[in-house]
């Protein structure tokens, strides 16, 4: 048989939903035309065809003509859904667009932001949607205003370093296609149009009418975190408080997902019941006001796959059938990627989809894994064991997603959230009764949100305590996506053998994992790579050799200031990326703090054998800084001169420059610690920012295979480290023209991201973040 008829009868949803997601990845990598889709068509026609004379059963056809309409049908609808609607049309240069406003302005930091649907110079409506960014926005605007924004529209960024954030995608995802970043000046409201009377009447209105209950009713930071909890807005948030969440394991209940739906649904059925509504009555209200709540949280997927969820299981109480959780599941997953097929890629989708179907699937599994003795006692049973296994399931569930996106495994996750869940179940019903006693009289609101801030002060506390834990978090790096495919399948194989089957499958997968370390460690052996990264960080250098033995040298790391942080921004999510906790020579260039700056978060965050700087007597008070941390965290610090060779690991550094100069000080950038190294036939040069004299040089000093260019620069291989738009006119065209004569291949940050040299010694290998 093709298909395993028994499962297909007990869990329909999911062979549609496999071929559905199938077909999404498969159409995120082939660009479907018309003529590719006629071909296809005509071939599978006659395959199939040939298929049925020989074979003479039917059924095989029909299971194979379901596989390839599913996939073929979803991998066309999300390269359609890719491709429009497309920016190419719209005069993106100019200063003055118009626009409608598609929702209520949220606060987020110092910006307000809103979207708008573009209107066109002939006065029709876009298909594009901008999203705004207005500082300080003090004109009071709303949901179906009409605005003129005097700013210039671009399309957001797209992923500038590897495993970095690609603001692209993740605003495709949500419907957005353009950005706009202006002041208050910027945005002038000429009108108002009606819109969806759902959302002006019902939608926005309910979702400002809590936020100013809370607002009023709490100080700013626990009003912040109960909208967070029961309206998913977490714009308010301290960023602090999210990072708290964070490492404790514990910030999906900032995102509304299934846990508020679940205690949200049992809270109206609850009180609809209360006021003796019958019982089929109070299904279905509750059903609506679920379907309400979706649309006032944003149509989340989360959202939308908890409300198809419970609305199935309360409408599964009416007709008293029996429900089967795995297909509402696969349902609700079908729903939401024939809305939009980019959701797949949507983390919140994942995380929820993952975490669900974990919880349905093994948390039984996990549950008998406890002696029985210790189940029949039913406080332990309750309180202890089955949070405990919920909570493990999910945890074993999205583990790799969050260390795909997050690069860390927060290994206090499981008691974090038998602590914290139960007060989150107690606080989003006092928060809903809070807004329904201030209908009645704005004095019960105040005294129920005392119970409110009861509850958050005690979620905050224990937060903080958890959080604060040593060695709660285990940065693992970015998993593979053979990771993916072995570990999902592997842990259900695990909870779903017994005995000594599960003993044999230890065993066997213990030895398989032994093998392929041992594996990958002879390959790399005989394979041996050195890697480079130049990283963007807009105006400024950083750098990281990655040699074959796993040491890392980390070559200046970007600007630091009140605005930005290289360090913290670029550095740091890149280190975290490939797993590195260990650095063995920091080296600042020079006391420029575009080159400095971010070596500060480096040295605070990992463990660093070495700093090497240039002896600058400049004090300004972060460079004082860098040199304290180094201090403080007890890190070797060398001054280095011409001549000197320096070690990272069995790789020697020629030092080129500064020159020992006595009762003098050069200037910053001619200070520049300039230095060389190589691996087989290849070689480096860095010139962190000293002078452009040095392209001019003939020297065997010179000679190298990559330039690592000077001031944001013979060489076979030019890169240059320089910010998009600078205003110091980098890099000079004289310095590009002494390059072009040289025939070095040039690639640039600004332009190109990132810049990825692989090298064996022999030949390297180019990779471009932008292409």
């Amino acid at each position: 048989m093709i298909v395993n008829y028994g499962a297909i009868r007990k869990f329909p949803a999911l062979f549609p939903l496999f071929c559905i997601i199938l077909g999404i990845i498969f159409g995120s990598y082939i660009n479907v035309e018309p003529v590719f889709l006629l071909v296809t068509v005509i071939t599978l026609a006659i395959f199939l065809l040939i298929f049925y004379i020989f074979s003479k059963r039917l059924i095989y056809i029909l299971d194979i003509t379901l596989i390839i309409l599913l996939v073929f049908v979803s991998m066309t609808a999300f390269a359609l859904r890719a491709r429009l609607p497309s920016e190419a049309g719209y005069e993106l240069g100019c200063a003055d667009h118009y626009g409608i406003l598609l929702n209520n302005p949220e606060k987020v930091g110092k910006n307000t932001v809103f979207d708008i649907r573009l209107i066109n110079s002939n006065g029709r409506f876009s298909p594009l949607i901008a999203r705004v960014y207005a500082e300080g926005l003090n004109k009071k605007i709303k949901y179906g205003d009409v605005i003129k924004l005097r700013s210039k529209l671009r399309i957001p960024d797209k992923a500038r370093n590897p495993s970095g954030f690609n603001f692209y995608n993740y605003l495709r995802i949500n419907g957005i296609n353009l950005i706009s970043y202006c002041k208050d000046e910027g945005v002038a409201p000429i009108g108002h149009l009606r819109g969806n009377l759902f959302y002006s009447k019902i939608v926005f209105p309910f979702r400002d009418y809590c936020m100013r209950v809370f607002n009023k009713n709490l100080d700013d930071v626990h009003s912040a975190l109960l909208q967070g909890l029961i309206l998913g807005y977490r714009g308010s948030i301290p960023v602090a408080v999210k990072n708290m969440f964070s490492n404790a394991g514990i910030v999906h209940i900032l995102a509304v997902s299934g846990l508020h739906i679940g205690i949200i649904s049992f809270f109206l059925f609850l009180l609809f019941r209360t006021i003796r509504l019958p019982f089929n009555i109070s299904v279905i209200l509750s059903c609506i006001f679920l379907i309400v709540y979706a649309f006032v949280t944003g149509l989340r997927p989360s959202v939308v796959r908890a409300t198809i969820m419970f609305s199935f299981i309360m409408l599964g109480l009416i007709s008293q059938r029996r429900i089967i959780l795995v297909n509402i599941i696969a349902i609700s997953a079908i729903i939401v990627l024939l809305i939009n097929p980019e959701n797949l890629y949507d983390v919140g989708f994942q995380l929820s989809y993952a975490a669900t179907f974990a919880i349905v699937i093994l948390y039984e599994r996990i549950y008998s894994i406890f002696p029985l003795s210790m189940r029949k006692i039913r406080v332990l049973r309750n309180f202890v064991l089955l949070p405990f296994s919920v909570s493990l399931t999910a945890q074993l569930g999205t583990a790799p997603i969050v260390a795909f996106y997050f690069f860390k495994v927060p290994l206090i996750a499981t008691v974090s959230n038998i602590i914290i869940v139960p007060l989150v179940t107690l606080l989003i019903p006092a928060g809903l009764l809070t807004i329904l006693g201030n209908l009645i009289h704005p004095f019960i609101a105040t005294v129920l949100s005392g119970t409110d801030w009861l509850l958050l002060h005690l979620i905050l506390k224990l937060s903080t305590v958890l959080a604060g834990l040593p060695h709660i978090l285990l940065w693992v790096g970015r998993p593979s996506a053979i990771f993916f495919i072995l570990y999902f399948p592997l842990t259900a194989l695990f909870f779903i053998f017994y005995g000594r089957k599960r003993v044999k499958f230890v065993i066997y997968l213990v030895l398989f994992l032994l093998n392929t370390v041992m594996f990958l460690r002879i390959w790399r052996m005989y394979h041996p790579l050195l890697t480079v990264y130049f990283l963007d960080v807009s105006e400024g250098d950083a750098s990281v050799i990655e040699f074959p033995d796993n040491k890392i040298c980390i070559v200046d790391g970007g600007r630091r200031s009140d605005y930005v942080d290289y360090g913290k921004k670029v550095l740091m999510p890149f280190l975290h990326s490939k797993g590195i906790v260990k650095i063995n020579t920091v080296i600042a260039t020079h006391s420029d703090v575009d080159h400095y700056g971010g070596l500060i978060t480096v040295l605070e965050n990992f463990k660093v054998d070495k700093l090497l700087i240039n002896g600058s007597s400049k004090t300004t008070f972060l460079y004082r800084k860098l040199l304290k941390t180094a201090k403080d965290k007890g890190i070797p610090i060398y001054v280095v001169h011409t001549g000197e060779t320096v070690w990272c690991g069995d790789y020697p550094f020629y030092i080129l420059n500064p020159p020992i100069l006595k009762g003098m000080d050069l200037s910053s950038n001619e200070g520049s610690i300039v230095f060389k190294f190589g691996y087989g036939e290849e070689t480096f040069l860095f010139t962190g920012d000293f002078s452009n004299r040095i392209l001019k040089l003939s020297s065997d000093l010179l000679s190298s295979t990559v330039l690592k260019f000077p001031h944001h620069g013979a060489t076979e291989l030019t890169t240059i480290s320089v910010g998009r738009n600078n205003r110091y006119g980098h890099p000079a065209e004289e310095n590009i023209a002494i390059l072009d004569s040289l025939k070095s291949r040039i690639y640039r940050t600004d332009r190109d991201g990132a810049i990825v040299l692989k090298t064996n010694g022999k030949n390297i290998w180019v990779r471009t973040m932008i292409k």
